[in-house]
């Protein structure tokens, strides 16, 4: 897995000392002499994020970052994207994890079958029920309008 790192941050012509300092920030040290393809579903997570990151985009686009990752991962994430977005790196998460999302976003937005459809406030109350609520609401307006449903 190590090598992976090391590969990716060559690619990319980063510092070699990226990759000691994605080893420790995403905690995968005891697996980083590992083959990748040997590691759980969540420290390959980890590590796809780890090669993503490593070198500090400017442009971050990340799909379902959060999954399989336990929670501890979730936070090195969390914590991740908020000291790059602080750095001026533009991220965008795509993510049903409304909660996750919110905690790091300064704004969202909602899609549906390929459409935006709105926009939701972070710091808006019980955000998953809005979401789906829209959601529905779409396809409803969606399927009246005879527009296939996902």
């Amino acid at each position: 897995m190590r090598e992976n790192l090391r590969i990716a941050c060559l690619l990319r012509g980063s510092d070699p000392s990226c990759v000691q300092e994605a080893v420790s920030r995403w905690r995968l040290a005891p697996v980083a002499d590992r083959r990748f393809h040997r590691l759980s579903l969540g420290n390959r997570q980890r590590t796809g994020l780890a090669v993503a990151l490593q070198h500090r985009p400017r442009l971050i686009v990340l799909d379902e970052p959060g999954n399989a990752l336990d929670p501890a991962s979730v936070i090195v994430l969390r914590d991740h994207l908020t000291e790059q977005a602080r750095d001026g790196a533009a991220i965008l998460v795509s993510s049903h994890h409304l909660d996750e999302v919110a905690r790091i976003a300064d704004r969202i937005l909602l899609m549906n079958a390929g459409q935006l459809i709105g926009e939701l406030d972070p710091a808006g109350r019980d955000l998953e029920r809005v979401f789906f609520e829209r959601i529905r609401v779409n396809d409803e307006q969606r399927a009246t309008e005879g527009e296939p449903t996902p």
